[in-house]
């Protein structure tokens, strides 16, 4: 994981280090859609909704961490699987208090969970987790790079910035340099050599993983014990090339909702 020194737009926080995973996993391939996330939760938190700038298929967002493990939850049960996450205390955005009860906030007049007390639910790693899930960093970098060593999957980063245009970005995100200032519906772009589209781009992804500024070799990581941010993956429609980097990462409070924040879910499989 992480980037070599000479990467143009690189980050202090993204030191190259070995990280070995002993579990199989599978991914989705798109981006959670506003569609699916509708479907699933009986509502939309997107701030570019179907009636506005983007449609069905563009990617959900400005949900928080907290909203992203309840759909896991919630896509878990339809699926038979244990959830793998337990919330209590929840609290929704207009300060409602709805105890274990998350679906309760899935509502435009709740507008999503604020904050509540999350653990793993009859497992002591996220990764034996039986339902779906967030990805960890770890997870989320090795599914992205696709075997890829360079700063996109398809090759290096030449413009860091919003212009000129970063033609390798180009060919498979969506960020500044090429969007008309909104997200773009999922698969349009190249995916990688995993048949995975829009990891770079288009919405940053939540990961499980508390923040850490420091990352150390490790096998099956899952981040520090606690922090003041989960890590967010992918960059975005509204930002710089070099934040759709693979190794790119940022720290965003848990309760944040962003037009630019989505997320894609994860299994461990058995």
């Amino acid at each position: 994981m992480g980037s070599p020194e000479s990467e143009p737009g690189r980050g202090a926080d993204e030191t190259q280090h070995s990280v070995t995973l002993t579990h199989n996993f599978e991914i989705s391939k798109y981006e959670t859609t506003e569609l699916a996330f509708t479907t699933l939760m009986g509502w939309n938190p997107s701030y570019f909704a179907p009636a506005g700038e983007c449609g069905d298929h563009c990617p959900v967002e400005s949900m928080s961490w907290y909203d992203t493990l309840a759909a896991a939850n919630r896509l878990s049960e339809l699926a038979g699987h244990s959830p793998c996450y337990a919330l209590s205390d929840v609290v929704c955005r207009d300060t409602t208090a709805v105890g274990a009860n998350y679906m309760n906030c899935m509502n435009a007049t709740q507008q999503g969970i604020s904050t509540a007390t999350v653990a793993l639910n009859g497992v002591t790693s996220v990764y034996d987790c039986q339902g779906y899930r967030l990805p960890t960093e770890a997870e989320w970098e090795y599914a992205a790079r696709a075997g890829s060593t360079t700063a996109f999957y398809n090759g290096g980063i030449t413009n860091p910035a919003c212009s000129p245009l970063d033609t390798n970005l180009d060919a498979i995100g969506w960020y500044c340099g090429n969007t008309g200032g909104a997200p773009a519906p999922i698969g349009l772009k190249a995916a990688n050599a995993w048949d995975i589209y829009d990891i770079s781009g288009n919405v940053w992804e939540w990961t499980w993983d508390w923040y850490a500024a420091d990352l150390e070799p490790a096998t099956d990581p899952a981040g520090p014990d606690g922090g003041s941010g989960r890590t967010v993956r992918g960059g975005s429609w509204f930002d710089e090339a070099r934040y759709a980097r693979s190794a790119a990462r940022l720290s965003i409070m848990q309760n944040a909702h962003s037009y630019n924040l989505g997320f894609r879910l994860v299994r461990t499989m058995p």
